[in-house]
């Protein structure tokens, strides 16, 4: 899952793939369950993104600044942010 993610992420850095549809893929892999320890950045964007992909298709008035927060999230995992 890190790595999935990570992987999503990174091409919403590069510009590659928009903010929704990253949120939308990590979505439909579902959350992990919280019931283990494991809580890496990554898992709490798995358990943040079906959230995100709702608010936006739900309030089409805000788009523009959730696809914002959702670039700065994502960056958050990007393989340039870990890497530097």
């Amino acid at each position: 899952m890190n790595v999935w993610v990570r992987l999503l992420a990174s091409r919403v850095t590069d510009g590659l793939l928009h903010p929704v549809l990253c949120a939308e893929l990590i979505a439909d892999v579902g959350p992990l369950s919280a019931d283990d320890a494991y809580n890496s950045r990554e898992v709490q964007i798995n358990r943040a993104a079906p959230g995100l992909y709702k608010t936006w298709v739900s309030d089409p008035g805000t788009r523009d600044s959730q696809e914002h927060s959702m670039r700065d999230l994502f960056e958050s995992v990007s393989w340039a942010r870990s890497l530097s």
